[in-house]
């Protein structure tokens, strides 16, 4: 399996793609409330993409698969096109930072949610799991350049894989449409 030999050089996010994060710690129920995210926004009409930050090494590709023997064989891109969906491998000088892959989605949606890179200034909400009676949407303070923070907090009890209450949903949905209309902030 070939891996990124490093990280070609990256232009800033663009400003007219606005982002909104996702944080947390793991099994905090991120993923939960970004696909709530995604299926609110989307009935309300947008288009939206998602990045999910993997802390772990890839392995997408299948050794020995055609896609795969084109890899090993030096080709620095890879494009699969099937019946309904293709899937692109960077096998060379793949971007570690987010900013390196906002071409892939500028022009095609609305708005992007990106579930992890913590470390990456953006409007953003953290969920945490705290000793609180119902989950609860607050205003959190934010780090200078990285848009509006807000903190998630749901009960222990409260199951990850379960849905966060509609109501706090559509209150986060309404921040990011915020964003989408003025992609400055």
């Amino acid at each position: 399996m070939l891996t990124p030999r490093g990280s070609a050089g990256t232009a800033p996010w663009p400003a007219r793609l606005p982002r909104f994060g996702v944080f947390g710690a793991s099994n905090s129920g991120k993923t939960t409330l970004v696909r709530q995210l995604v299926a609110t926004l989307t009935e309300r009409g947008h288009r939206v993409g998602t990045v999910k930050h993997a802390t772990h090494a890839l392995a997408l590709d299948v050794a020995g698969k055609d896609s795969w023997l084109h890899g090993d064989a030096g080709a620095s891109r890879v494009l699969i096109i099937g019946p309904g969906m293709a899937a692109g491998f960077v096998h060379r000088d793949a971007p570690t930072e987010l900013a390196g892959w906002s071409r892939f989605f500028d022009g095609d949606v609305d708005v992007v949610l990106v579930e992890g890179f913590k470390r990456t200034p953006m409007p953003h909400v953290t969920v945490e799991v705290a000793d609180v009676p119902a989950t609860a949407l607050l205003a959190a303070p934010a780090a200078p350049g990285s848009g509006p923070a807000l903190s998630l907090r749901r009960p222990p009890g409260d199951a990850p894989e379960g849905r966060f209450p509609p109501a706090i949903v559509a209150r986060l949905a309404d921040v990011v449409e915020f964003l989408i209309l003025d992609p400055q902030t």
